[in-house]
């Protein structure tokens, strides 16, 4: 074992941010990584902008998408799982094309999983960054074991996304990306990941990973508060899904679904589908049946009565 760190770039389009982002894994204290590129077929001058990199720095390898894996970030991303699981990595680094790394991101998250060998994953603190900025020193460096990350992720009790974690690879060799989903991809990901697997976490109280906003990005487009809204309908409805096929669904999980599908976004649909595992499973009483039998009709009455009032209205 040599502890090497892949990291998994994919790309599209982004050659003016390319050159930030791969000076920041250049400038790494850890020096054993190597890089995978993945280019969703960029028609700016991406090809050229890497080709320079991989001519003078033998540590990254360029690849083109191949139609066996579907246009998009989950597509890139999958084909670069697969390459590097091939090559049997042991430590796998996410990143975006247009990002920036901490120097001491890798060491410290490395050295976190190392010396913590039952930790299936390390992962930091970011902050959102609009233009070039000063990369500050890491100043009273914290960790924290969490072992409900799934839970705390569900709940938005903790942040992180694919830039902010070091994985071990092992957690990684079954699971990829839904090619179907162009938005909320990494969160619908790590959602099946920790409940699947409830991997055990170190949170590193440190920024190490500074996540660009701008016009070119899918959190700086003009509709990006409908895109987020209707991929968290979407995500909800497939990790009920998962949970369900999987025969993990369990309280936690059930209530905080049942809240999105009644309150936050009304799905009759996914509501019977909560209702039958209630009342199917051995884990609630009959009194608990009964309040969430109750519950749902009550809003199911509660929908019907409020969208006649407004017809009467009219």
């Amino acid at each position: 074992m040599n502890n090497c760190v892949y990291i998994l770039i994919t790309t599209f389009n982004r050659s003016r941010f390319l050159m930030e982002m791969i000076s920041s894994l250049q400038c790494q204290t850890l020096k054993n990584w190597k890089c995978i590129i993945v280019d969703d077929h960029s028609t700016d001058d991406t090809v050229n902008v890497i080709h320079n990199v991989t001519e003078n720095d033998t540590r990254f390898e360029y690849y083109l998408r191949t139609k066996v894996y579907k246009k998009g970030p989950s597509g890139c991303r999958n084909m670069a799982l697969d390459i590097v699981i091939d090559k049997n990595a042991e430590y796998i680094q996410f990143f975006d094309d247009d990002d920036l790394m901490h120097p001491d991101k890798l060491k410290l998250q490395l050295d976190a999983l190392i010396d913590n060998p039952k930790m299936s994953l390390s992962y930091c603190d970011f902050r959102r960054f609009h233009s070039k900025f000063n990369i500050k020193e890491v100043d009273n460096l914290r960790s924290k074991e969490n072992k409900t990350i799934a839970e705390d992720f569900l709940f938005t009790k903790i942040r992180l996304n694919t830039g902010s974690c070091l994985l071990r690879a092992d957690l990684l060799k079954t699971e990829r990306f839904d090619e179907d989903l162009n938005y909320g991809e990494e969160k619908e990901f790590f959602l099946r990941l920790f409940f699947k697997y409830q991997p055990v976490s170190l949170h590193l109280n440190a920024t190490l990973f500074y996540y660009r906003e701008h016009p070119l990005s899918l959190t700086g487009v003009k509709n990006s508060k409908l895109l987020k809204r209707g991929s968290e309908i979407v995500i909800h409805e497939k990790l009920w899904d998962f949970l369900e096929r999987e025969k993990i669904v369990h309280k936690k999980s059930i209530a905080f679904l049942t809240r999105q599908f009644t309150l936050e976004n009304y799905n009759k649909e996914y509501l019977a589908k909560v209702l039958n595992v209630v009342k199917s499973s051995s884990s609630y009483s009959s009194i608990e049946r009964l309040k969430f039998n109750w519950i749902i009709q009550f809003h199911q009455f509660y929908i019907k009565l409020m969208y006649k009032l407004l017809i009467l209205g009219r």
